[in-house]
């Protein structure tokens, strides 16, 4: 196994140095580890959730809130803009999705 994990290793050396050769790269990870801490502290809450449904209702509006979060400043704007959408009928997910909606 050790002989496997090593072989692996000296094979993608070159491409694991390759941020050193661009100034732009970061050296951590910490953008995609804050992108999805709400999602893992969620994750533990879940454990308390009644049914499988609850969860799958609270992790859809996690992954709509923090897409808001890239794409836009207002996210109670877009909740309410989606929601009055919604109740007024329009059921097109391409208009409601952040990247598309400007509020």
């Amino acid at each position: 196994m050790m002989e496997t994990a090593l072989t692996y290793m000296l094979n993608v050396w070159d491409d694991l140095l390759k941020y050193r050769h661009r100034g732009d790269y970061t050296v951590d990870n910490m953008v995609a580890e804050r992108a999805i801490r709400p999602f893992t502290v969620s994750r533990k809450n879940s454990l308390h959730f009644s049914s499988e449904e609850s969860v799958d209702v609270a992790m859809t509006f996690y992954t709509i809130i923090e897409t808001a979060k890239i794409y836009l400043s207002d996210i109670k704007g877009y909740l309410i803009h989606v929601f009055r959408e919604l109740l007024s009928g329009n059921k097109n997910d391409e208009t409601l999705i952040p990247s598309a909606v400007s509020v």
